[in-house]
């Protein structure tokens, strides 16, 4: 492979429409693959109880593949779990592996067992085992043709094929290998990000996103809900009654619009800024451990607790996390150059003279350096802040007016992942 082919990995999302009979059999094979889940990770939790790890730190005679030929022994006793595909049982296989992998690496918690109550798993199939896969139809194993709309072609090289259901929703991901050329930077200036709650992010061109307002509206009926929900929650011991599983499944509904508003807001804003900036520069946030809780200890009670889970909850609200993973890659696809960079005293440190003072920010929206008497907004002060450590003040002179991106155009969610 050449340096100048560039390797992409997207997912195509495509809404699905499965007969009567095709989401009865979507749907047991959902909870035969729970079944299954399930039963593999006690194998794995109980061979580690008996015999431990090795010195590598990893489980002895115990891998995906090897409970991948167990498999052929349990379905033949059971035909519940013969009725699924071979392929996404061994896609599961791998799926918990994978996740025991990452558990032994320290870098995610434990795996954990599948409730019924849980999302129902998606089904994952390597695309090969597809009979036939188009905007139109994609054909799956054991189940025929399975009917979808889908809105943008498919490049490169068809990889997985995952089936999942949002409540009552059905949906096609098809995750594909595209080798493209590598685009040219583009020409806009280097700009500097700002996040925040307010403004969602701020730039050092002195253009702001505007806010989560949209979602406000959404998340003021969520608690409604929520608050319903939690006055209709049955006695321990008693079956939910129908008031409450349909007070459960309206703020589901709910949340799922909020989500997806959020993604769509996200998607286009990170766009945006992949596509005219040759060079954007954010800051290295932590944003698990800004959103910890001060709750405490019984001996040592926090302070500020209800405050700083409000702010927690605006944070996790906003998706700052989401909206640096979104750049990262977007960056790449479009020949854009992502900088990320200390974010200490971007907020105190003017401008013009670099005083840091956590007096000269004013007001939430205001700075006033005490030492110069430099005035401007606060987030578009950090954000010139933020581009001078990734790129220098040289580099920060070249920056000029231009554009920014507006927050009440309508937008059209990406389909592209």
């Amino acid at each position: 492979m050449t340096d100048d082919l560039l390797v992409k990995h997207t997912t195509l999302k495509f809404r699905a429409y499965p007969s009567t009979e095709q989401s009865r059999i979507l749907l047991d094979w959902m909870h035969a693959q729970r079944a299954l889940w399930n039963a593999a990770h006690a194998q794995r939790l109980e061979r580690v109880r008996r015999i431990g790890y090795d010195q590598r730190g990893r489980e002895r005679l115990l891998t995906g593949f090897g409970q991948a030929v167990e498999l052929t022994e349990c379905r033949d006793s059971f035909s519940w779990l013969r009725a699924v595909p071979r392929a996404m049982q061994h896609q599961l296989l791998m799926q918990l592996e994978l996740a025991w992998k990452r558990y032994l690496a320290r870098t995610s918690g434990i795996p954990s067992f599948k409730q019924k109550r849980d999302r129902l798993m998606a089904l994952t199939m390597p695309a090969r085992v597809c009979n036939g896969i188009s905007r139109k139809r994609v054909g799956v194993p054991k189940l025929g043709d399975l009917r979808v709309r889908g809105h943008s072609r498919i490049h490169g090289r068809p990889v997985h094929v995952s089936v999942s259901c949002d409540l009552g929703q059905w949906f096609v991901s098809i995750s594909c290998r595209v080798e493209a050329s590598r685009v040219p930077a583009p020409r806009g200036v280097p700009v500097g990000i700002d996040v925040g709650i307010q403004s969602v992010v701020s730039d050092s061109l002195g253009c702001s996103s505007g806010s989560m307002n949209r979602l406000g509206h959404g998340q003021r009926q969520m608690r409604k809900r929520q608050l319903l929900v939690s006055r209709r929650r049955p006695v321990r011991g008693q079956a939910p009654s129908n008031s409450y599983l349909k007070a459960v499944r309206k703020a589901a509904l709910l949340y799922r619009k909020v989500r997806r508003q959020r993604a769509d807001f996200l998607h286009n804003l990170s766009s945006h800024y992949a596509k005219s900036h040759g060079t954007v520069v954010i800051e290295d946030l932590k944003v698990s451990n800004m959103t910890r809780s001060a709750r405490g200890t019984k001996e040592k009670p926090g302070k500020g607790v209800r405050a700083k889970a409000g702010l927690n909850r605006e944070i996790l609200n906003v998706g700052w996390y989401e909206l640096r993973r979104q750049l990262t890659y977007k960056c790449e696809w479009y020949g854009s150059k992502l900088i990320v960079v200390d974010p200490k005293y971007t907020s105190q440190a003017c401008q013009q003279c670099g005083c840091i003072d956590r007096r000269s920010r004013a007001t939430q929206m205001l700075f006033i350096c005490v030492e110069c008497g430099f005035i401007d907004h606060a987030d578009v002060n950090a954000a010139k802040n933020i581009l001078d450590r990734g790129i220098g003040p040289a580099g920060a002179t070249t920056v000029a007016a231009c554009g920014g991106f507006d927050s009440s155009r309508p937008t059209k969610q990406e389909e592209s992942r």
